[in-house]
């Protein structure tokens, strides 16, 4: 299994080919998705290397297109098409591919103990969206196992999170619920939530 992730001491600016042999292993096929009009010319798999390799690059837009899309689809893709891609993906295929890396990491480096928590913004509309991260931590490292959409409620977002583990489980007051409890020692954890007064379970 570990063969399949770069060590610890690889450096993301040597070469690009074992990076993107290496997400082609553990990224899952999610094959060609139809949507309105004609279906992608490739691989949506494809399109998700191209923009992990984009953010561990920290490249621009433009940058990925002249300087790596050919690396990672064997022709020059447009910046415009990244960008839908980036813009585009489905939740599924991110919240997928998070826990199969995820899973993988955690079979390398252990854990110590794990942490859930909410992240949420507002785009330019004023739409308020976010999402829920299950991390685990462990000496000189800190990795997510799983994500799932914010529906502002803690037992489904707990629920959806979640995947089995042990030790300590944190969170903060927010997920301090009868419910969220129940779920946690489901999964084999020991819960240590901040309380909340202000929510009931």
């Amino acid at each position: 299994m570990g063969s399949r992730l770069l060590p610890r001491w690889y450096s993301s600016l040597g070469n690009i080919n074992v990076i993107i042999s290496s997400l082609r292993e553990l990224i899952p096929d999610t094959g060609h998705e139809r949507r309105r009009g004609r279906p992608p010319k490739r691989s949506i798999k494809d399109y998700l290397i191209l923009i992990v390799i984009k953010e561990l690059k920290k490249a621009s837009l433009r940058a990925t297109e002249t300087d790596w899309s050919e690396c990672v689809c064997e022709e020059r893709i447009d910046h415009s098409v990244i960008h839908y891609w980036e813009k585009n993906l489905r939740t599924e295929v991110i919240e997928q591919t998070v826990r199969i890396i995820g899973s993988e990491l955690e079979e390398m480096l252990g854990y110590d103990f794990s942490v859930i928590d909410a992240t949420s913004f507002s785009d330019w509309r004023h739409n308020t969206s976010g999402f829920h991260l299950l991390s685990r931590i462990c000496k000189g490292a800190v990795y997510p196992v799983s994500m799932h959409p914010d529906s502002f409620d803690p037992v489904p977002n707990t629920r959806d999170t979640i995947v089995p583990g042990r030790g300590l489980f944190m969170g903060d007051a927010w997920y301090d619920v009868n419910r969220v409890y129940r779920i946690i020692y489901r999964h084999g954890y020991t819960p240590l939530v901040s309380p909340n007064k202000d929510i009931q379970g």
